[in-house]
């Protein structure tokens, strides 16, 4: 007669996986996406422009859309202060962050 045993292993859970989320605020809105929807800078300002309203303002007859400024405190660099996040480094630093705060550019016009 012919035993088996059935013998199983379970692998633990990673705790440095990074987050698939990633939460995007500005002023007192603040939306949750997936990191991979915002993946390009391109995307992400598209997004942010979709989701705040206020990002954009009324110039001559039409709607423009204001400069942004992303920031973050999650990176441990930062030390808790806001950091811009240049556009380009935005693919590097994406999975390293889990939140990013909005800021208007904001140019005031001289009169002529």
């Amino acid at each position: 007669m012919s035993h088996t045993r059935s013998t199983s292993t379970t692998q633990p859970t990673s705790t440095t996986h990074p987050q698939k989320y990633i939460i995007i605020s500005r002023g007192n809105k603040s939306n949750v996406t997936l990191k991979s929807q915002v993946y390009t800078s391109q995307c992400l300002f598209q997004y942010i422009h979709n989701k705040f309203p206020d990002t954009y303002k009324w110039v001559n007859n039409h709607w423009e859309k204001i400069p942004l400024v992303i920031q973050t405190c999650d990176l441990p660099i930062c030390k808790g202060n806001f950091v811009d996040i240049e556009p380009d480094l935005w693919q590097t630093i994406i999975y390293d962050i889990n939140n990013i705060r909005v800021a208007l550019i904001l140019r005031i016009q001289s009169p002529p």
